[in-house]
């Protein structure tokens, strides 16, 4: 602890001198008057004790004002200094953030997050200015712009911190000023997508779904624009009429396009998974036009979560109920079957998102149940190709086991799952317990005709498993039959 300090103290000292004026050399044309200045100042003198103090010796400067500081920690950061010298800054800085005037937060929050993202899981002490900050830019918003207010949320979505305090506070100013002062369509999709990115979504979110749904806004955006709506919206799950306006914006982007100025392949796949969050099956037409754009595509070009989007949606149109969307794709060209058949078939592996520790001890737990109750031969994953894997196998019966990132923010007595799970799950029932859906598949991928057929898919969620007592957790995996398999009733 003394040696921390010490080093805070240090860092303290540095700041100071790399911030404040240079002083003239002895000699100069003010050094002398300068001099008895210091001189008439001693630790008694009027203004003395606003002066810094280290250790118990006061400083001959005062303390820099935290917009500088803020500046010179993003610089510490960014230059790797070491940890004492970072955290002895951030120690000032925090003492003085309340300093801030109203036009100095965001700024201040841009110049510590420049620097310092790679370091916030490792020194906590910079998460805490990061939300020291938030909370003052949350309690100050009605004294800030509207595009300060974007960018700060811009900021904290980029570093996947879902401040719920901070994204609703703004959200609610904005809303509260648009009948007033109006709001851009870029600010509309620059709040979406932050609220999308860290999967945060409350209900004054579709007051802004509703205001550029609106006919005439939505003949302003231009292409790019009409996609990240899309995009945004149905990550979020605020499509209010899926079959509606999801086709009268895909119809509304094929009609900006040509086959001299095609969309990139990256807003194409966005646009695909789009449609797979959202549950749509387009016309055939629709679905001809906008495959156009990625049928050339190699493999080596997508990137594996680019590669992910087009597999499962494939899927989802093979897997479908009805005979006619299921079969949407034997309509197609044959290039384009073929397209679909080499993405399905291609050796690189299913791609899943990164897990939370929260859910990685989740699933070890379970494990540990399992074994402990002499079940340590089963409960493996049942692999599913290009569809991906469940979490675990006990017999006639397959689970997902869900931890956070699984659902919306805030989690709640009963959360919401985000669209990507729901699909995840619907297609997983589809190809494991329909034969006709499996049998789909397999003339796309052969593989599938040898998945086994299972009698459901169950989802446990961290929540459930923690809320349970740890004696009675086993029953969350049964009924067991004698022989210690999964029932088959």
């Amino acid at each position: 602890a003394v040696s921390r300090r010490d080093a805070h103290q240090s860092a303290l000292a540095s700041a100071i001198r790399m911030l404040e004026p240079r002083v003239p050399e002895r000699g100069g044309p003010s050094s002398s008057q300068e001099e008895g200045e210091r001189e008439a100042v001693g630790p008694d003198a009027p203004g003395a004790g606003g002066r810094a103090s280290i250790g118990g010796s006061r400083l001959s400067t005062p303390p820099p004002p935290p917009a500088e500081l803020a500046v010179h920690l993003g610089a510490l950061c960014r230059d790797g200094a070491p940890d004492g010298e970072v955290l002895g800054v951030v120690d000032v800085l925090l003492s003085s953030l309340d300093r801030l005037e109203d036009q100095e937060l965001v700024p201040a929050l841009e110049a510590v997050l420049s620097g310092s993202r790679r370091l916030l899981a490792r020194l906590l002490a910079l998460l805490e200015v990061v939300e020291r900050l938030g909370d003052l830019i949350a309690v100050r918003a009605e004294a800030l712009s509207t595009p300060q207010l974007v960018t700060a949320i811009d900021w904290f979505a980029n570093i996947g911190f879902p401040y719920h305090f901070l994204f609703e506070s703004i959200l609610l100013v904005v809303l509260e000023r648009h009948p007033v002062q109006g709001i851009s369509y870029g600010q509309v999709l620059s709040i979406l997508e932050a609220f999308a990115a860290v999967r945060l979504r409350i209900p004054e979110l579709e007051s802004l779904y509703r205001h550029l749904r609106r006919p005439h806004e939505l003949a302003r955006l231009p292409t790019m624009a009409l996609v990240r709506f899309l995009s945004a919206s149905s990550r979020l799950e605020i499509v209010e009429a899926p079959e509606r306006d999801v086709r009268e914006i895909v119809e509304r982007v094929l009609a900006e396009t040509t086959p001299q100025r095609p969309l990139p392949l990256e807003s194409s796949v966005v646009l695909v998974q789009s449609l797979l969050l959202s549950g749509i099956v387009l016309p055939d037409r629709q679905m001809r036009h906008l495959l156009t754009w990625i049928v050339d595509t190699r493999v080596q070009q997508l990137s594996p979560q680019q590669l992910s989007v087009l597999r499962h949606y494939f899927l989802f149109l093979l897997a479908q109920p009805e005979a006619r969307p299921r079969e949407s794709l034997m309509r197609l060209p044959v290039e384009m079957q073929r397209f679909a058949s080499m993405l399905l078939m291609h050796r690189s592996p299913a791609w899943r998102p990164g897990i939370s520790d929260t859910t990685r001890l989740f699933r070890e737990d379970v494990s540990a149940v399992l074994r402990a109750s002499g079940r340590q031969d089963e409960g493996e994953a049942l692999q599913l190709g290009p569809a991906g894997s469940t979490e675990l196998r006990l017999g006639n019966r397959c689970f997902l086991l869900d931890g956070p990132e699984c659902f919306f923010r805030p989690f709640g007595a009963t959360p919401s799952y985000t669209p990507q799970e729901r699909q995840r799950a619907w297609l997983f029932g589809r190809v494991l317990a329909d034969d006709a859906a499996r049998a789909c598949v397999a003339d796309f991928f052969p593989p599938a005709a040898d998945w086994p057929r299972l009698q459901e898919v169950r989802r446990l969620s961290w929540l459930d498993w923690n809320r349970t007592r740890p004696g009675e957790r086993l029953a969350l995996l049964g009924p067991f039959d004698r022989q210690g398999g999964g029932s088959a009733s």
